[in-house]
């Protein structure tokens, strides 16, 4: 296999060459060693001589190879900016940073998810799109495997809400940029399908008894009583004034808030302390 230094991720005076796919990493083993035990580890054994890397013969550098995808092992050595976060980037520091305990950038890209797809209703119902640029509906998937994965089940309702919405898409899944394609499992393909009747079959009906109601109301503005304050410019086909466009908004997000408190029901997630101060 013909081997290529990265680019940005080889330096002269580095300790150690990691070594992914096709492509080798120069970089310093006691900063990774700081931020990751199982790397540690993985240093401190003897390693086999490389016959795959002339620039560590060259050298007499210690060769590591990994499994993962080279783009994966760029996300993870690039400096973890807030400002600079994408899905992708996200995507990697959960997975490997799983896989090798880098517990900070775990718990750094958790915080990140959990700032979008929040338990919170106020900063559910405000959010216009996802934070990260480059952040497309249909990697809800993924955020659903990387909550399997950690076992951070408090993003999975508004997450799988999200994967509701992708109709036919759900199945097909989609390309990470490391190459490899992502899928949602099948028990959890099953939930949105499941959620998904049961959210339109519950707004239907909250909307039929409301316009039911309206048109009742709107009856008796033909003889009001002067004393009344009544909505006199409700109109047939339910323009509304001021005052019954405020009950309507009032009434939906109550709705809103109470369906929103039975969300990890209707998505059968077990969560405990759900929807509190919202």
């Amino acid at each position: 296999m013909c081997m290529t230094k990265d680019s940005e991720f080889w330096y002269e005076d580095g300790n150690v060459i990691i070594v992914a796919g096709n492509v080798e990493f120069r970089v310093f083993k006691g900063i990774l060693a700081d931020h990751s035990p199982v790397m540690r580890d993985m240093f401190s054994l003897p390693q086999p001589p490389s016959e795959s890397s002339q620039a560590a013969t060259a050298s007499f550098c210690p060769v590591v190879d990994v499994s993962d995808a080279p783009e994966d092992i760029r996300h993870i050595l690039r400096p973890f900016s807030r400002n600079k976060l994408s899905y992708h980037i996200i995507s990697a520091a959960i997975r490997l940073g799983h896989k090798y305990q880098m517990s900070q950038l775990v718990e750094h890209a958790i915080a990140s998810l959990k700032g979008h797809f929040s338990d919170k209703f106020a900063v559910w119902a405000n959010h216009q799109c996802c934070g990260f640029p480059d952040f497309e509906q249909i990697h809800s998937i993924g955020v659903v495997n990387l909550a399997r994965l950690t076992g951070e089940t408090t993003i999975l309702p508004t997450v799988l809400l999200a994967c509701c919405t992708l109709g036919k898409e759900i199945t097909k899944g989609f390309q990470r940029d490391n190459g490899t394609r992502e899928y949602l499992s099948s028990s959890d393909v099953g939930r949105c399908f499941s959620a998904h009747g049961r959210l339109v079959g519950s707004c239907r009906i909250k909307l039929r008894d409301c316009t039911n109601g309206l048109r009742r109301k709107a009856d008796k503005v033909e003889a009001p009583d002067v004393f009344q304050s009544l909505p006199y410019s409700l109109y047939p086909g339910l323009n509304l004034c001021e005052s019954c466009a405020e009950m309507v908004e009032k009434r939906a997000t109550d709705e809103q808030l109470a369906l929103w408190k039975r969300l990890p029901e209707i998505m059968d997630v077990a969560i405990n302390r759900w929807g509190e101060a919202t």
